[in-house]
């Protein structure tokens, strides 16, 4: 490397102890600006895990053993994480004036595989990884945001396709459709952005959303998934719903086959801001500054809750 980072790899006490003056053992408490970004499940084969960031240490908490595995490296606070779905590899993601980057770890040992330097100006708002961890998605923090998708297992440092996001409304989430990588989601407070990657190319397509269609306001927008399998997507608002996206019968001309507009608006936690919707095996799950957590099938029938976290 160039020196501007060191990994979590084990040294000898003398030889560390010679290198550093202090030497991080043990974090306590957690970012809590974009909480719901850098929490991550690790749990897999066995072991009981979860991912959380401390300023600009990332730390691997085993619940279960009650150890901590602490990933330097970053120099700015880390705004964003995502994990593949074996739980094998992590990606970590800063923002800050200078030296930003985005690292993807073995989540297993915590060693750092692969650096991007400066990936946006000003560092990366929000990532996701695609399932079988071959694809990065980052969205820009800085001025002229923008949307790239990384091939991270090839050693150059261009992405494989960019956009520019043309929105006034800055992008704070992005997600890939699980089934299907080449669409994603993503959105801001007040505007939801389709995106479909073919080519090399980002195409997208956001929908108008009239507040006539609906008998409440649309709150605004907190974070977005699309639902497995079916042409749907959602998106959470602070007021405590689900608006449910989906194709329309009756495409209008010159519409693509993945353009979808708003059907409906789904009431799921009363009067509180929804700031986690996820997808877990086969379920939607929601989390909501009432401190609740439900989990729904994917036709949002409730299936299990839990209150008063």
């Amino acid at each position: 490397g160039d020196g501007r980072w060191r990994g979590a790899a084990v040294a000898k006490p003398g030889a560390m102890a010679d290198r550093n003056a202090l030497n991080l053992r043990w974090t306590f408490g957690f970012n809590v600006d974009g909480a719901a970004g850098t929490l991550v499940d690790l749990t897999a084969d066995g072991r009981q895990a979860v991912f959380y960031s401390v300023g600009h240490t990332g730390v691997i908490f085993d619940y279960e053993m009650r150890q901590q595995r602490l990933l330097q490296g970053h120099t700015n606070t880390i705004s964003c994480a995502a994990a593949s779905d074996d739980k094998k590899w992590l990606v970590t993601g800063d923002k800050g004036e200078s030296d930003t980057m985005v690292v993807v770890w073995n989540a297993r040992t915590g060693v750092p595989v692969r650096t991007i330097f400066e990936a946006h100006p000003g560092g990366v708002l929000s990532l996701d990884m695609t399932c079988d961890a071959m694809y990065i998605a980052t969205l820009g923090a800085g001025l002229g945001q923008s949307l790239k998708i990384w091939e991270w297992t090839l050693q150059r440092d261009e992405p494989a396709a960019q956009s520019e996001i043309t929105s006034k409304d800055v992008q704070h989430c992005v997600m890939f459709r699980r089934d299907d990588f080449s669409e994603l989601i993503t959105n801001g407070q007040a505007r939801t952005i389709f995106w479909t990657w073919t080519d090399n190319t980002l195409k997208y397509y956001s929908p108008a959303i009239s507040a006539k269609e609906f008998l409440t306001p649309i709150g605004r927008f907190t974070r977005s998934v699309f639902i497995p399998y079916s042409t749907q997507a959602v998106s959470a608002t602070e007021d405590g719903d689900l608006l449910l996206w989906d194709q329309v019968l009756l495409p209008a001309l010159h519409s693509r086959p993945t353009d979808r507009c708003a059907i409906k608006l789904l009431r799921m936690h009363e009067g509180a801001a929804v700031t986690v919707v996820s997808v877990f095996d086969n379920f939607l799950v929601t989390a909501a500054a009432d401190g609740f957590v439900r989990f729904y099938d994917f036709k949002f029938r409730l299936l299990a809750w839990y209150e008063d976290l």
